[in-house]
């Protein structure tokens, strides 16, 4: 690196300038680009700002207190004056603005240049993330940035993110620009004499009133009339041709038609860079520059094209030369030249004019003094500065042309999303999902890696398997998600390796915004309950009959839901065998769906959730099913529209709780024995200790929703606070009851009365109902999902966490996977403990 900066200190000592478009026109060339819609190409950077990122002002959206177009406006200044530590070094960079479509090779008009780093401007613009020097805004230090525009935690950190994006593709586009400067393209560093940027400085200008750019005054109609302004799209659909410039923007400067031989002798001539494809031209910028166009110090002879003999002369009496009735010998190749023609081509010097008075036997044009002034840099201009600013507006493009979507599973009835590939090509690597949260931190909730096919294909390939996650309680804006996407996209390919940090590959991203609604349980506390007999009814066809939740409208104001239809979704997946017990074997692949719509028309209110049940008796949930959703589905009146509102949470398994009637043992002295046994009636005295067995009239169950405070127990009205009551319960007998709930869940027993079933039993049994407290656990969850424990910004939730709950189970009566309440064991002495076997 010192070898280098040595080399280029030296050389700028030496040269004035080494650019040919004033770093003005860059930044007018770029903020024009920034705010035109080119329908010509089908491209708005408005309109995608707005519609894609979620950016409501579009290029008038202030990023780091300027706003988008100012900071394109300002990489066209910095490629070249990137200004802090580099003001001793100016224009170090703009030795890598070079490109010689015939030699493939930069800046290399004084001595080694080439050995001590200066690269063309193709592999400048490519090198790996962090190659470059005094700032690293390649491609894929740009293509970085982006990503981490959408999902950097921090908002502060994203918005420095945007900026340098931003800035690093008006860099980038002050490469493409470049490469219609004839200096930039046949190695012309045009030392001490830089014209035609002078006149370009004072020449070129943005007109706003008609929103066109004028050379000269004279506008130039770029945006929407003359196609060849424009590259084709089939520019993109290779790979570049240059070692370390795999990309295809570098098309956009050399598409390697127009070349020599090894001797410098034309392969191909200046006729390939008129070649178009359906009216878009098909060629290289820097190729079109080269061939047709000459500079102050490279003019006829110094490579193929222009020819001196493809030339005639052109009188005319330039209107500002000072000199009213002396006409001007211009040089214009219309005679023979095979690509493009030009009036202007070069000017010959008014010394000639004085020789020819004088010197008359002289005929040669071998010699002739030749130049170019304001006519040649005006005709230069109108024709280079339009496709300037087309190719560069095709880069923009290019950049942003990744289209990606998160929209409703249409083809599971609204349940759930899909990820859709709108883009003209294949996509494959990461897809990640992040929310907003209200503490101002971007937040991952899902993350995937797979392969969409383009928007044309005809499988519905480009679209994603289903996916689903929730509105997670600490969004800022619920309903609002960002989708982020790295990779492969066409021809612009991710790493090889993972280990791979030169590159990320193309980037997409996608700011979804649609109502919200929140799912929660009722004040039942669970959604879904089941007394079913496993051993009695087929627990892969029966179970869960009907479903209970409550629903509220959480989306931004505006979104109110004032009436339509409401439907329910339920996605399981179906165990193959007994799901309640260690390690239960795997489920099915495929998910199964319910769908039940409640009739009439309904309104989402805001301010207190609705309640909604469901009846599914002719299409219950299974009891062996597991990774359960539920969903539910508005569809009508959301603000002024009609739209349709989906929402999602990820419930329970089925989780058993059995209910046991312990009254058959009794714990005595550190011991258990049956009770009413000979053996436990003669360690105790006559009337000491109820020692016989006992049956259970009335057990009543009540599940708690988690935002519920329970009441005091002497609240508590057992006959009409509960949601399921066991009616009796024998000695020694046990009950099972199912619930689907979140997963975390509160339960409480109060049990009723004791029945005597021995006619030894001499004790009183009018006890009351007695409330036992209430318990929470952790429900079942089943989900075997993989994430990324490496990314800081995970947070648990959604789809993508890996979710088992490691049951610690209870082992009684041959019961090995469930919840437990034991009831009304005798225990005497009172600090007596068993261990119940």
């Amino acid at each position: 690196m010192k070898k280098t900066l040595s080399h280029i200190f030296i050389a700028l000592f030496f040269i004035t300038s080494t650019y040919a478009l004033d770093v003005d026109n860059h930044k007018i060339l770029n903020e024009y680009i920034a705010i035109q819609d080119f329908t010509t190409i089908g491209f708005s950077l408005d309109s995608y700002l707005e519609s894609k990122l979620g950016l409501i002002e579009g290029v008038d959206e202030q990023v780091n207190r300027l706003q988008i177009f100012k900071w394109l406006g300002e990489g066209g200044t910095k490629e070249d004056l990137p200004g802090g530590l580099t003001t001793l070094l100016p224009y170090a960079r703009s030795f890598n603005h070079f490109h010689d479509p015939l030699t493939n090779k930069g800046f290399t008009d004084l001595q080694e240049m080439e050995q001590v780093g200066i690269k063309s401007s193709v592999i400048w613009s490519q090198l790996p993330i962090g190659g470059q020097y005094f700032g690293y805004y390649s491609w894929h230090d740009v293509r970085s940035y982006f990503y981490l525009a959408l999902t950097y935690p921090e908002k502060e950190d994203r918005d420095d993110s945007f900026a340098d994006m931003f800035r690093g593709l008006g860099q980038l586009m002050h490469l493409v620009e470049d490469a219609s400067v004839p200096d930039h393209t046949r190695n012309d560093t045009h030392v001490i004499r830089y014209p035609y940027e002078k006149w370009a400085k004072a020449n070129i200008a943005f007109n706003p009133s008609i929103g066109e750019i004028t050379v000269a005054g004279e506008p130039l109609e770029i945006k929407n009339i003359h196609t060849n302004f424009f590259a084709h799209p089939y520019l993109l659909q290779t790979p570049g041709d240059f070692a370390g410039a795999e990309v295809p923007i570098a098309h956009f400067i050399d598409t390697n038609q127009y070349r020599t031989d090894e001797s410098n002798n034309p392969v191909t001539d200046p006729s390939v860079t008129l070649t178009q494809i359906e009216g878009f031209s098909a060629v290289g910028l820097s190729e079109y520059t080269n061939a047709n166009f000459l500079s102050a110090d490279r003019m006829f002879g110094d490579y193929p094209y222009p020819k001196a003999e493809h030339c005639e002369v052109l009188l005319e009496n330039p209107p500002d030369d000072g000199l009213p009735n002396l006409d001007r010998k211009y040089l214009s190749s219309t005679n023979g030249h095979p690509g493009e023609q030009v009036n202007h081509l070069a000017v010959v010097s008014y010394v000639n004019y004085y020789r020819e008075q004088y010197f008359p036997h002289i005929t040669t044009t071998a010699y002739l003094p030749l130049g170019l002034d304001p006519a040649c840099h005006k005709e230069y201009a109108q024709k280079l500065i339009p496709k300037a600013v087309g190719y560069a507006a095709g880069l923009l493009k290019y950049f942003f042309r990744g289209d990606i979507n998160l929209i409703l599973d249409q083809e599971n009835n609204d349940l759930g999303y899909v990820i859709e590939n709108n883009s003209e090509e294949e996509m494959s690597g990461n897809f990640k999902l992040y929310y907003d949260a209200a503490d101002g931190f971007r937040k991952m909730i899902w993350s995937r890696d797979f392969t969409l096919e383009s928007k044309q294909s005809t499988t519905g390939r480009n679209r994603s398997e289903n996916i689903s996650f929730g509105v997670e309680e600490d969004a800022a804006e619920p309903g609002r998600f960002i989708l982020a996407f790295k990779g492969t996209l066409g021809q612009e390919t991710k790493p090889d390796s993972p280990d791979d940090s030169s590159r990320i590959g193309a980037v997409a991203g996608q700011v979804v915004a649609s109502p919200a609604m929140k799912i929660m349980v009722s004040d039942e506390g669970v959604y879904a309950l089941s007394d079913m007999d496993a051993t009695m009814e087929d627990p892969m066809t029966r179970g869960f009959d009907r479903v209970a939740l409550q629903v509220k409208n959480i989306s931004e104001q505006g979104m109110e839901m004032t009436g339509g239809s409401i439907r329910l979704g339920v996605k399981y997946r179906l165990g193959q065998g007994d799901q309640f017990r260690n390690n239960p074997p795997n489920p099915s692949e495929d998910f199964y769906y319910i769908h039940q719509t409640i009739s009439g028309t309904h309104a989402i209110p805001r301010d207190q959730p609705l309640k909604l049940e469901f009846d599914l008796s002719a299409n219950p949930i299974p009891l062996y099913a597991t990774d359960v959703y539920l969903y539910v589905v508005y569809e009508g009146t959301i603000g002024e529209e009609t739209g349709k509102c989906m929402g999602f949470v990820d419930i329970s398994e089925p989780t058993p709780i059995h209910i046991q009637n312990y009254m058959n043992k009794v714990c005595l002295y550190g011991n258990l024995y049956e009770a009413g046994s000979s053996e436990a009636l003669g360690l105790i005295d006559p009337g000491q200790v109820d020692a016989y067995a006992h049956d259970l009239e009335n057990v009543f169950i009540k599940f708690w929703s988690p935002g519920y405070t329970v009441p005091a127990m002497t609240a508590i009205n057992p006959s009409a606070t509960n949601n399921f009551v066991i009616p009796y319960l024998a000695a020694g007998e046990h009950k099972v009851i199912y619930f689907l709930g979140d997963p975390l869940f509160r339960y409480s027993v109060t049990t009723g009365k004791s029945i005597k079933t021995d006619d030894r039993d001499g004790f009183s049994h009018a006890d009351p109902n007695e409330y036992q407290g209430v318990i929470s656990f952790n429900s079942i969850i089943n989900q075997y999902e993989d994430i990324e424990p490496e990314d800081p910004s995970y947070v648990p939730g959604g789809e993508n966490a890996r979710r088992v709950f490691l049951q610690k189970y209870f082992q009684s009566m041959d019961i090995d996977s469930y919840y437990l309440k034991d009831n009304h064991i005798i225990q005497y002495p009172v600090d007596s403990s068993c261990i119940l076997e």
